[in-house]
């Protein structure tokens, strides 16, 4: 179902640095979540452009958020 929710997303896909802003991260901290494989699902559009939908941004804030603090 998230995927069929991804493939419906119309939004203008989300720049690195909107990614950040929204996250609240550098663009350094971006680029490691990248090369670790645990940040949200990326497009390289080209060499060094990288998008994102905005539904796999929303995904993996949601697998982050936690009720408690001792969660992990």
């Amino acid at each position: 179902m998230m995927e069929q929710m991804a493939m419906s997303d119309t939004r203008p896909l989300a720049t690195d640095p909107e990614f950040c802003a929204f996250a609240g991260i550098s663009k350094q901290q971006s680029a490691q979540l990248r090369y670790l494989g645990t940040g949200p699902k990326f497009i390289r559009v080209t060499g060094r452009q990288i998008r994102y939908r905005w539904s796999d941004i929303e995904e993996w804030c949601e697998k982050r958020a936690y009720s408690r603090s001792d969660q992990r």
